[in-house]
This record gives C-alpha cells, sequence and structure tokens, in this order.
C-alpha cells in the first residue's frame, strides 16, 4: 500500500527469518507512509485492529467487509 516492503529495514532482525519472531513480539510495520485511498485513517484504524494480540478483539471479517464497503463507497 505504500509501495514498500513490510520491515524493509537493513537491521537483521527484519530479515526473512527475523520478521516472525518480531511480529510475535508486536513490531508491526509503520503506516505512516500508507497513502492509497481518501479515507486512509479508517483502512489504517482497521489494520491496527487486526493486529491486535488478543484475537478476541480483532475484527470480525463481516466488519472488515463492512469497513471495506464504506471505504470504497465515500
Amino acid at each position: 500500500m505504500s509501495g514498500k516492503k513490510p520491515f524493509h529495514k537493513t537491521d537483521p532482525a527484519y530479515t526473512d527469518a527475523g520478521i516472525p519472531y518480531q511480529t510475535v513480539r508486536g513490531v508491526r510495520p509503520d503506516l505512516k507512509d500508507l497513502n492509497f485511498c481518501e479515507n486512509v485513517e479508517i483502512m489504517k484504524d482497521l489494520i491496527e485492529q487486526g493486529w491486535d494480540g488478543e484475537p478476541c478483539k480483532r475484527p470480525s471479517m463481516k466488519i472488515f467487509a463492512c469497513y471495506l464497503a464504506l471505504i470504497i463507497h465515500r
């Protein structure tokens, strides 16, 4: 969405082998460069909700689809 590979940093912790370890620790890609639609803030919020460490707090696919429909039809 930003045109960059997630975890594009050169730090060895962000290699293909290190990414699973980083995500388990709660490290996520930076969304500050995300500019692909007019409603980018809504999309960023939805992405961040999907990253919640507690699965029960993540949006369901039904809610996700509703958010996307709102974004597309605005």
